[in-house]
């Protein structure tokens, strides 16, 4: 015998349960997400993302992503980068072009980095004259690897150690007084 009363039918009754155990499935799927992403964030885990959420450990901090799937990331304060930085690369970027006739790929990012450790060490015009140098010498290594910026880091130490005599370069004595 049918049951006319809809709500002591015991199919909608189960489809009704159905509906609520879906909608507390969809919940706890939220909430696991949730909780990985606080587990990640306290763990040695590299990163975490879900539709909206983007969490990476080596970026140090959460991403949110936008409608259009791109992320936006909140600005840093107080973080003003050295202009010189700026100044020693184009300057190293147009003289490689006058010299070699060719443009320089620059990498800013890499780039920049390696040259803010150099300002560390050296004046900005001291790396412009070191830069001059490196630029004039000759060597298989050279030849072979190119003149860019992350060659010309390596051989920072190698330039220090150089001092304008006469028409060229010579390496210091390391018993002179400087």
């Amino acid at each position: 015998m049918p049951v006319d009363n809809p709500v002591d039918n015991p199919v909608d009754k189960l489809v009704d349960k159905l509906r609520d155990l879906s909608s507390m499935v969809a919940e706890l799927e939220e909430l696991a997400r949730e909780l990985q992403l606080v587990l990640l964030s306290s763990n040695n885990s590299n990163s975490y993302s879900n539709s909206t959420v983007q969490y990476s450990k080596e970026k140090k901090g959460i991403v949110f992503l936008t409608e259009n799937n791109t992320c936006r990331t909140p600005k840093k304060r107080g973080t003003t980068p050295d202009p010189s930085i700026k100044i020693f690369l184009s300057f190293y970027k147009s003289r490689y072009q006058e010299i070699f006739g060719k443009p320089l790929s620059v990498s800013w990012a890499r780039d920049s980095k390696l040259i803010k450790t150099a300002l560390q060490g050296f004046p900005l015009e001291e790396l412009k004259e070191m830069a001059e140098t490196f630029f004039g010498l000759e060597d298989d290594f050279l030849r072979s690897a190119g003149r860019g910026v992350n060659i010309f880091f390596s051989k920072l130490n190698a330039l220090a150690t150089l001092k304008p005599e006469g028409t060229g370069w010579e390496f210091l004595d390391a018993t002179e007084d400087v």
